[in-house]
This record gives structure tokens, C-alpha cells and sequence, in this order.
């Protein structure tokens, strides 16, 4: 069982304060199933070098890793694109639940987990899922493109002014399966898309990526409450003449 916070309904009258959001984290946290213990032995040296590489940064907490690892095992996920900084938390709970010949993409503009850090996940069973690939993003999608690739799962954690751009690339150039999902965080920047007059650039350009989607007639968006889901439709592009989009609050 897994919590997500919903702040849309909330944000234009509710003001969120430190102590207010520990509350809410607390809660979640309290109701949401932990990591199962059989991992930790065989990752321990790994959640230790992430920790060190990752202090000070924002990082997936428990529930939300929870979140990713059930969508994997409910979609029978076998590869897996992540666009940005994903944490290593998530990462891997992510690549525990894949299969053995499972996959993941990560791709990011830096090695933000250290030089050394596809060494260090290769030292692990299911950090041998993983492959990092560095550089600008839009080279290595237009890389994955050319090598034909396709996921069942991208998770789009990047920047916020370029989210846009890496979710429009993904469709347009077919790199999500068909019935895949896109999962995109932080898509309501703690309610501050919801209120009015809001100058700050990061939030106009999250504002416009979820129009974008919820415009898009090539999926169908189930879930709006921070963090979005967004499943392909399984009519192929070309055969799509009227769609209808359907939003519901988890």
C-alpha cells in the first residue's frame, strides 16, 4: 500500500509549512509498506555509496520507490528508460523488481552518482541491470532512437524547462512501447502550477508539459497528483482520429 500526496486540491487555499509537510511525510511513510529486508544484504554496499554520492540532494523516498517497483511488477516490465537524476534509492528498487534479463536506460547529463558508479553497481546482481549513459540527454535519446530501441517504462525526472522536449521525443519517435506508461515527478511542483500569478520559469514550463500531455491524443492520462502517469494507447498514432483524455485523482 502506497500513499500519494495529492496537493492540487489544496494548494490555492492551504499554505504548507515545514512542520506541515513532515506531518504529511510522516503519515506516508507510516502507512507505506518498507523495502523488503531480502534486498538490503546484497545491496548494502551499494545503498552506502549512494548515500555518500547523494547528500544534500533531493532523493525518492521510500513510498514512492514502493510506487515504482508494484507499476513494474504490474506492467511485467522488462526495460526501462530514466530521463535525469533519479536516485539510487529508487534506481535500485526499480532494477530489484525487474527480471534477470531486465534492463534499465539511465541517462543524465553528468555521473551524478560518482566516476565510479556503474562499477559499483556491477558489484550487485541487480546493479547489473543497470547501464548509465552520460551526456546531453537529447544525444543519448536520439542515440536510443537510432539503435531502435523501445521501454516499457520511462521515468522523466529532468529538468523542468526540457521535460517538454524529452517527453515529446519519446513519443514522437516511439522509444515507449505501445500499452507503456511514462512517468513524469513532480508535475505539480507542490501546487504552485495550481495557483495564479506565478512568474517562477520551472513551474510555467511544468504547467505547460502537463497541457502538453493532456492534450496528447496518443495516451491517456489516469493519474494526477504529483506524480503523473502516463499510458500509451494501444491504437497505433496513425489510427487515431478522436480520443478522449480521462483524469482521476489517486
Amino acid at each position: 500500500m502506497c500513499f500519494l500526496w495529492c496537493s492540487l486540491a489544496v494548494a490555492k487555499h492551504y499554505t504548507f509549512t515545514s512542520s506541515n509537510t513532515q506531518a504529511v511525510s510522516s503519515y506516508k511513510a507510516y502507512y507505506t509498506k518498507s523495502i523488503p529486508r531480502f534486498i538490503l544484504p546484497r545491496c548494502s554496499h551499494l545503498w552506502s555509496f549512494f548515500n555518500d554520492h547523494l547528500k544534500g540532494t533531493s532523493n525518492f523516498h521510500c513510498e514512492q520507490s514502493q510506487i515504482f517497483r508494484m507499476l513494474v511488477h504490474m506492467i511485467r516490465a522488462r526495460k526501462i528508460l530514466l530521463i535525469g537524476k533519479l536516485k539510487g534509492y529508487s534506481v535500485l528498487a526499480i532494477a530489484e523488481a525487474l527480471p534477470e534479463d531486465g534492463k534499465i536506460f539511465a541517462c543524465a547529463e553528468a555521473p551524478y552518482l560518482g566516476a565510479n558508479s556503474q562499477e559499483k553497481s556491477d558489484d550487485s546482481s541487480d546493479g547489473k541491470k543497470i547501464r548509465m549513459r552520460v551526456g546531453p540527454v537529447a544525444d543519448t535519446l536520439e542515440a536510443l532512437h537510432a539503435e531502435d530501441e523501445h521501454f516499457d517504462i520511462v521515468f522523466i525526472d529532468a529538468d523542468q524547462r526540457n521535460a517538454v522536449q524529452y517527453y515529446s521525443f519519446v513519443m514522437d519517435n516511439h522509444l515507449l512501447s505501445m500499452d507503456g506508461v511514462i512517468c513524469v515527478e513532480n508535475t505539480l511542483m507542490k501546487g504552485q502550477v495550481y495557483l495564479e500569478n506565478v512568474s517562477d520559469e520551472n513551474v510555467l514550463a511544468v504547467r505547460k508539459l502537463n497541457s502538453v500531455i493532456n492534450s496528447d491524443p496518443r495516451v491517456i492520462l489516469p493519474v494526477q497528483s504529483g506524480l503523473s502517469l502516463i499510458r500509451r494507447s494501444p491504437v497505433p498514432p496513425d489510427a487515431v482520429i478522436e480520443s478522449k483524455v480521462g483524469i482521476s485523482s489517486l
